[in-house]
């Protein structure tokens, strides 16, 4: 709310140099009114709402702006009520708004954690598989090995032959390791993002 001081419109008198410049250049213009600060007031509010307009009362020639009281402090009251309607319905609006986008962050979560589970497991499903396919390939060696005459030469290979097995034993096949769910790092806004986008959600609402 905002009280102002009214102007009043009021006929213009033009000044010499007007007159001079008006009869020197066409393009000069001569305003008819003046506005002056007058002794009457104006009450303006303001509504906060999502489509703001003004209401005003003011001094006229027949009614004082204090005899018109009643009805600015009824319009205030109306005014405030429907400012606290309007800000508890937009309460409720985020509220639920932050429920939803929890409720979607918490699905892209674990559309992330699938995903990437899956993604953990092929590459133990194709570590497995080169783990065979390795120690078929040391068999092999261990069969070559043992047609090597030259000691010397023998106990190189073999040296490399031990390493190779513990090296596929111990580095490569899944299955020497516990078996248990791996652990999945938490995703990134980047990570999370694209699950949203997945889902349909967007990127609104990242952690």
């Amino acid at each position: 709310m905002s009280i102002k001081q009214l102007r009043d419109q009021l006929p213009h008198e033009p000044t010499a140099r007007e007159i001079a410049d008006q009869k020197k250049w066409e393009w000069s213009h001569i305003p008819k009114y003046d506005h002056a600060p007058s002794d009457r007031l104006a009450i303006v509010t303001h509504d906060a709402a999502a489509y703001p307009s003004e209401k005003s009362w003011a001094d006229t020639k027949t009614r004082r702006l204090e005899d018109r009281l009643v009805d600015i402090l009824a319009a205030f009251s109306t005014w405030v009520a429907s400012d606290t309607d309007r800000r508890e319905r937009q309460r409720i609006e985020d509220e639920e708004r932050a429920k939803r986008l929890e409720l979607e962050n918490q699905q892209a979560h674990s559309a992330y954690v699938e995903h990437t589970l899956g993604e953990m497991l092929q590459a133990d499903a194709a570590a497995w598989e080169s783990a065979q396919r390795l120690r078929s390939y040391v068999d092999a060696l261990r069969r070559r090995v043992a047609t090597i005459e030259d000691a010397q030469e023998r106990a190189d290979a073999d040296a490399w032959v031990t390493w190779s097995k513990r090296y596929v034993d111990q580095a490569i096949d899944p299955l020497r390791r516990p078996i248990r769910r791996p652990e999945v790092q938490e995703p990134g806004d980047k990570d999370l993002g694209e699950f949203r986008r997945k889902l349909g959600f967007g990127r609104n609402g990242l952690w």
